[in-house]
């Protein structure tokens, strides 16, 4: 839904995750792009001095904590971003920039981002496996939103602008569903997180003429992208089974000593 926004143009950043060698490479080509037009990034990451030439980078060091794959772990990036920035705008690691970024955007505080036309539900119950619509209704009826009226959020292009702490309180939503549904083993792409993160602190996801220029500057390029780099081994592959399993059984230990807040 496109939204009139008044005139309140303000600075920004751009944060992203670059966890692994390939998309660590993606966010230094993303960094060297940022700087041209003098807009910095903040990057959490596994290896912060690999970005230690770049001036317009600020590299927090990451230890992975989302079980299935680190897409959820995107809101580190965020909230690093938000400890110095008024405004932030989440992006992939393998996007690429396209022409000139503005200084300064016109924004809402809260969110700002693309939405589908059809709801979270609509678009579980499309496109999705049962146990992972049965997750996230359960989840829905936790936080106390209506998934039917929650919004499907595109995860690759999402500005937050500071909301009176509401930012804080949706990344700590965050964190909570990515426990709350990986235990159960509901995994999926951070889209559904977002939304159901977004809704539950009552963030309206709004999109403006703003947005849409950087939608049309700012391209993911996808993981084909990434894969073209560096082709998985048999040793990484393993390293990423064994990754599952201890952050799996860790998450569900942890969880057992917080059961009303995870379980009942």
């Amino acid at each position: 839904m496109k939204n009139e926004t008044i005139e309140n143009p303000i600075s920004y950043c751009l944060c992203t995750l670059a966890f692994g060698q390939s998309y660590r490479m993606a966010a230094k080509e993303l960094a060297t792009k940022a700087a041209e037009s003098g807009i910095r990034l903040t990057v959490a990451t596994d290896e912060p001095e690999d970005f230690k030439d770049h001036y317009n980078v600020t590299a927090l060091n990451f230890t992975r904590t989302s079980i299935w794959k680190p897409y959820n772990d995107k809101r580190f990036a965020v909230a690093a971003a938000l400890k110095d920035n008024e405004c932030v705008i989440l992006v992939d690691a393998d996007s690429n920039i396209l022409a000139e970024l503005p200084k300064k955007i016109n924004v809402e505080p809260g969110m700002t981002a693309y939405t589908a036309y059809k709801s979270l539900e609509e678009d579980l119950i499309l496109h999705h496996a049962q146990e992972n619509l049965e997750g996230f209704r359960q989840l829905a009826k936790k936080l106390h939103i209506d998934l039917a009226q929650t919004k499907w959020v595109a995860e690759n292009l999402v500005i937050i602008r500071r909301d009176g702490g509401k930012e804080w309180q949706f990344l700590d939503t965050w964190a909570f569903a990515d426990r709350y549904l990986g235990i159960r083993k509901v995994f999926q792409g951070d889209h559904g997180f977002i939304g159901v993160s977004a809704a539950s602190v009552g963030w309206q996801v709004k999109r403006n003429d703003d947005f849409n220029q950087l939608k049309s500057i700012i391209k993911n390029m996808g993981r084909d992208s990434l894969e073209k780099r560096t082709k998985p081994t048999y040793l990484t592959k393993t390293k990423s089974r064994i990754m599952f399993h201890y952050l799996y059984y860790k998450a569900l230990f942890n969880s057992l000593l917080n059961y009303d807040k995870y379980w009942s």
